[in-house]
């Protein structure tokens, strides 16, 4: 009975982990792309950056940053929600404005509410 024994090499160039250095560009781009959406108020958008980025950080091992990408994932899911609820209010021409001073304060406390979760600096620039 022979095993053949196979070796991974990770795919590297010039000694530098090419998947690890593509994963943190793509987490560059998120945070510059996260900041015109936080910046435009767009939330559907923040919300699956936010789930992206909570992605890349799991895959990196960087499990308080997942867990930060994470709960801004729920929370702008949630809030998405009740911006839904929101639109159907308007649409109705439901006269009831509490859920729309809620909205309004949501809007308010938008980018008190969401972050940019920004990767950790890197050993070497340290």
């Amino acid at each position: 009975m022979k095993i053949a024994a196979v070796s991974w090499k990770k795919n590297e160039l010039n000694g530098v982990d090419i998947q690890e250095e593509t994963r943190k560009h793509a987490l560059v781009c998120l945070n510059k792309s996260l900041e015109l959406y936080l910046n435009l108020n767009y939330l559907n958008e923040s919300k699956n950056i936010y789930y992206l980025q909570a992605r890349l950080y799991d895959e990196m091992g960087i499990i308080a940053h997942r867990e930060s990408a994470a709960f801004y994932f729920i929370t702008a899911e949630e809030a998405g929600t009740l911006n839904s609820v929101n639109s159907l209010i308007a649409s109705y021409h439901i006269n009831d404005l509490s859920l729309y001073k809620i909205q309004l304060a949501l809007s308010a406390n938008f980018k008190k509410t969401f972050k940019i979760v920004l990767l950790p600096p890197s050993p070497k620039t340290l």
